[in-house]
């Protein structure tokens, strides 16, 4: 029997989720209200007689976009998008707000709070507890499912979130208070009422049923880089050793690239329709009376160069399906033969000789999870060489596979075997040798285990005593992730009002790009020498200029959340894009006060200040980007 417990979770994480949905449906009902009064203008006539009493209210009306006579500009379908935003906004925050609930328990049962009320779920209504954790085992997501005679509808919609399933149950994460606790008092409870009414199964946590959303968002190392139990069953089999040794990856891995690959290539297409159709309204602009015309949002500023509207439209589409076929074999599926290595290429496979594998870098995340890069000399589609981008930031062809991949270990030392009977006739790459055990993946490693990726770099960068000083070859290698950091938002620049917006570039343009890449490389010597002086000032100073070399690479991740923007940005896709920017300004805090702590050993305000410096550099960028190229 147990005491009467409540479990409750953090107010920071209750306050952000209400403060969260507070600004969506805050955000949505306007934009619907706005809607709304437009079509009642159009379809009444609109008073503005009591401008005469309130003079602001004409401003106001034409801020809103007010006054149109036009009863096609607004009819009741127009109201459709809004609305349908707007419950959407109530649906996320109805689900958000009760997704974490408080907790209460007793010898009877839980109350498991929902909707500022409370649900009664006895201990025998418990049927299942299934477990997701993540990379370290250190975070956990439980979803408890109970019969549906005590809990609502709406829970079937967490059993879909949780793996797909329309059982009803709510979660439990780790951040609860007394966590482990109340883990301990469900599988004891519903032990004993299982004893208590002879019941042969009992509740226990099923460790094999996890949750692939989850599962990623406690960390994409797990999501990539383990193959689960319940898995196995996917897995080709090994063979003999002089057999082909073919190696898949789960459906959750291959699914997220096959199918949001095909979402990307249909909003590309949708995208590419939507310029035509703006260039045929401009150029033959009676078609604005008509439907579908008159709904696009064609400006002055492209009557200037209507043309332009065909070059953004396919400068779009070369970009989008580059990458979406980079990103579509990302991970292939990959099989060892006798002649060589087949690497799946869409339908078909395209079989590497032994003797073209040039290299073969191994990154081990953990004991059981790597990442294993194998590169050529060539034979690789140019697509390929994304994989080496991602891995070593090269351009070189190569196969990029993880330990989630079925019979990961025997492949691998096929692999091996087979490229040393040929080490005969390999082609070095940059004078190392072929099979690197240890090879060190900046942007992987970084962006999967921030916190060891800095410790191995520190570790690495203090076995030498000359790091101390400033060398020119160092600083070179140390610019060329910079370099790509500070490109990435000009990139940003350049495609939101050229492409998504479709304007002819203007000297204006490309000079205010240049000066956002300028800001971007500005960033790393003074954060850099900030930190330094910040360190000889507290009484440091052995660490010399050794902030230079460390601060680009372990500031890689933030190109992932920029990339995504970009992306977003090609597609047309309002808003999410200075989101998603705002969110790598706060990961280049964390890694940067990361650094700063495992460097210096900065606490409490230095280390804030020391993630400050280069939050507030990529501040001014974005607002460079905001109002200046806007």
């Amino acid at each position: 029997m147990v005491a009467e417990q409540t479990h409750r979770y953090p107010r920071w994480i209750t306050f952000s989720i209400e403060v969260l949905c507070a600004l969506l449906v805050g955000g949505t009902t306007l934009l619907a209200g706005r809607d709304i009064l437009r079509y009642i203008w159009s379809t009444y006539d609109l008073d503005l007689s009591i401008s005469r009493y309130l003079p602001w209210f004409t401003d106001v009306v034409t801020a809103l976009g007010g006054g149109a006579t036009n009863h096609g500009l607004f009819s009741p379908t127009a109201l459709l998008p809004s609305l349908t935003w707007w419950m959407l906004a109530l649906l996320f925050s109805l689900l958000a707000r009760n997704s974490l609930p408080t907790i209460r328990t007793s010898p009877r049962g839980m109350l498991v709070e929902f909707s500022g009320g409370w649900l009664p779920i006895p201990w025998e209504s418990l049927t299942a507890i299934k477990v997701t954790e993540d990379f370290g085992a250190e975070r956990f997501v439980l979803f408890a499912e109970a019969s549906k005679d005590y809990l609502t509808g709406w829970h079937r919609l967490y059993g879909f979130l949780y793996r797909f399933s329309l059982r009803r149950g709510f979660l439990i994460t780790s951040a609860i208070q007394n966590f482990d606790g109340l883990v301990k008092t469900l599988l004891s409870e519903t032990d004993r009422v299982a004893r208590a009414l002879d019941r042969i199964n009992t509740v226990k946590l099923q460790e094999n049923t996890a949750s692939p959303l989850f599962r990623f968002m406690l960390g994409p190392a797990s999501f990539f880089s383990r193959r689960d139990s319940s898995e196995e069953g996917v897995a080709f089999s090994a063979g003999p050793v002089s057999g082909p040794i073919r190696g898949s990856y789960p459906a959750r891995i291959s699914g997220l690239f096959t199918w949001g690959a095909m979402l990307l290539a249909v909003l590309t297409l949708v995208r590419y329709v939507i310029y035509w159709l703006e260039f045929l309204a401009l150029t033959f602009t009676d078609l604005l009376r008509l439907p579908v015309f008159d709904r696009l949002m064609v400006t002055q500023q492209q009557t200037l160069a209507p043309w332009w509207l065909l070059v953004a439209a396919h400068l779009m589409a070369i970009a989008m399906f580059s990458l979406l076929i980079a990103l579509r074999h990302t991970l292939p599926e990959i099989e060892a033969r006798a002649e060589g290595l087949a690497v799946r290429h869409f339908n078909r496979w395209i079989v590497l000789p032994w003797a073209r594998i040039a290299a073969i870098k191994v990154t081990e995340l953990s004991e059981d999870s790597q990442v294993v890069l194998i590169q050529a000399s060539g034979g690789l589609p140019p697509s390929t060489r994304f994989a080496s981008l991602l891995y070593d930031g090269s351009f070189k062809p190569g196969v990029l596979l993880t330990s989630a991949i079925s019979s990961f270990e025997p492949l691998l030392q096929r692999v091996v075997l087979e490229v040393t009977r040929n080490q005969s006739g390999q082609v070095d790459l940059d004078d190392s040798p072929i099979f690197q055990s240890d090879a060190y993946s900046p942007l992987l490693f970084t962006s999967m285990r921030a916190a060891a990726s800095i410790d191995r770099q520190i570790e690495d960068i203090r076995e030498t005593n000359d790091t101390t000083a400033i060398s020119t070859p160092r600083l070179l290698r140390a610019a060329n992730p910079m370099l790509w950091l500070a490109v990435l938002p000009a990139l940003l620049g350049f495609a939101e009002r050229s492409i998504h917006r479709a304007l002819l570039p203007s000297p204006a343009l490309i000079v205010m790009c240049l000066l956002i890449v300028v800001i971007g490389m500005i960033e790393w010597p003074v954060v850099a020498l900030a930190a330094e002086t910040y360190d000889e000032m507290s009484g440091g100073g052995e660490e010399g200029h050794r902030p230079f070399y460390l601060y680009p690479t372990t500031q890689i991740p933030r190109a992932l959340p920029l990339l995504g923007a970009l992306i977003l940005t090609l597609l047309g896709v309002p808003a999410l894009p200075a989101l998603l920017w705002l969110g790598a300004i706060g990961w280049s805090f964390m890694l940067a006060a990361g650094l700063w702590g495992t460097l210096y050993d900065w606490r409490g305000s230095q280390l804030l200040l020391g993630g400050a410096i280069p939050a507030i550099f990529q501040m001014l960028v974005l607002f460079v980007y905001m109002f200046a190229l806007r």
